[in-house]
């Protein structure tokens, strides 16, 4: 879909959610909980499904 389609349309054009300070805590704290799980806990361990 154009830009030019959906400027009059009941949902606006949107985006750049990666620069919301957010998603960018949220991606670090992901990260972070990635690399503890893959340093600590076993390869089969539940806990880290």
């Amino acid at each position: 879909m154009s830009q030019n389609q959906n400027e009059g349309g009941f949902i606006p054009i949107h985006g750049g959610y990666r620069n919301l300070i957010t998603y960018q805590k949220a991606e670090i704290i992901y990260d972070g909980t990635v690399f503890f799980c893959n340093k600590f806990l076993n390869k089969y361990d539940r806990t880290k499904d």
